[in-house]
């Protein structure tokens, strides 16, 4: 029988306050982890105003929650990473100094907090576990901050990667980018994926929207430019599709913008962020055809649960895009990045193709059926216990 463990989860953002796939990652593993001998406290910054969401209203006794620094806005104006918000969570870790954990696992974002953890791991003698969502590499952050910003982010990534006894990777483009990229020791990675909520999706009730959606952050990579402009040429073409835009950020205001300049206003709606991801997933279920022109996903976790539900998905062909990985046959497909003609293409395709949801369902399930959440966080916990299992081969 194992022995029950108290792991320290660290991570600036969570759900319920922030949704996105690492917030969606951690809630559904940390929703399944009293069963396999875990119990977790949530290290965060305060995101309550009052007290935190202790759980003895919702019976989830083994989940604590602890404040490490106050909240900071995670971005600036233009959309990048907030250097002050990561030096001040990054500080704030220090405050595990105090408390009795058997495993500390951090998110690898922003990056600083993992130097920090490992310091606190090391004088509390405990393993300093990491889950790693996406590998940027130097020449990606020199585009993303130009000047010393990229050369700052790079140099943090690169020594971050050295910090853990362990990198739980989110896919198998990640574990392979963090031995390939960043030089990450083979022995210290294991292979943890994300996974479906099959029987909530299930329970979800299509809400009647849109042919197409996206879901996601609103931000220059994601391109939802890409997608307004297949809409439009979609539109010169007869088809009238309307497209519904799940999702907040920098660049809604120029987004709206484009849309009205394309003549479509009446076509598209920008729905905001939404409460809770049941929400999402109800317009996903009434949509025809899931979009994505992103061109830098580390796992995609929207677009695999667009095809659990039967609901196709376009997504873009770019090496830093995982998701792109899940779309093939029934289940969707790839258009060429930044390419709107070629994205309308393939989405005019999905549209005239008759299809069975269950089916669509049922062929993506049966190809990938190691996407499940009890499977994650059997592997999740085997890695917080030590145990060789957790080990899954990953192609070099």
């Amino acid at each position: 029988m194992s022995r029950r463990l108290n792991v320290a989860i660290v991570s600036d953002a969570v759900a319920p306050f922030h949704l996105g796939g690492k917030e969606t990652r951690y809630e559904e593993l940390i929703s399944r982890l009293a069963a396999h001998d875990v119990d977790v406290t949530i290290c965060t910054m305060r995101w309550w105003s009052d007290s935190p969401p202790d759980d003895e209203e919702s019976g989830a006794r083994h989940i604590r929650w602890r404040a490490l620094c106050r909240r900071w806005p995670l971005y600036r104006a233009d959309g990048t990473r907030s250097f002050v918000q990561a030096a001040a969570f990054s500080l704030g870790c220090l405050r595990l100094v105090r408390g009795r954990y058997d495993v500390i696992e951090a998110d690898h974002m922003p990056g600083p907090q993992l130097i920090t953890l490992r310091i606190v791991a090391t004088l509390k003698r405990v393993p300093l576990q990491a889950s790693w969502h996406e590998v940027w590499g130097r020449e990606y952050w020199r585009a993303y901050l130009p000047g010393i910003g990229g050369i700052v982010g790079a140099l943090v990534e690169a020594v971050s990667s050295r910090c853990p006894d362990r990198i739980l990777a989110n896919s198998r483009g990640t574990a392979a980018r963090l031995i390939d990229v960043l030089g990450v020791d083979p022995s210290r990675v294991r292979l943890v994926e994300n996974g479906v909520d099959l029987a909530g999706l299930a329970r979800c009730v299509p809400t009647s929207g849109a042919d197409l959606l996206y879901a996601g952050r609103l931000i220059e990579h994601k391109r939802v430019d890409v997608l307004l402009r297949a809409l439009e040429l979609l539109h010169e073409r007869g088809e009238a599709v309307r497209l519904d835009i799940i999702g907040d950020g920098p660049a809604r205001s120029a987004l709206e913008e484009l849309c009205a300049e394309l003549g479509l206003a009446d076509h598209v709606r920008f729905l905001g962020s939404l409460a809770t991801a049941r929400e999402v997933w109800s317009h996903m279920k009434g949509a025809r055809v899931f979009v994505s022109a992103s061109e830098r996903e580390g796992f995609g976790l929207s677009v695999i649960e667009s095809m659990a539900m039967g609901v196709p998905a376009v997504v873009a062909d770019h090496p830093d895009n995982e998701a792109r990985h899940f779309v093939t046959g029934d289940g969707g497909s790839c258009a060429t990045p930044g390419d709107a003609a070629d994205f309308a293409a393939h989405i005019a395709a999905l549209l005239e193709r008759d299809r069975n949801p269950v089916e669509v369902s049922e062929r993506f399930l049966q190809k990938f059926p190691e996407l499940n959440w009890d499977r994650c966080a059997s592997l999740f916990a085997d890695a917080c216990h030590g145990r060789a299992a957790s080990q899954v081969p990953i192609p070099a």
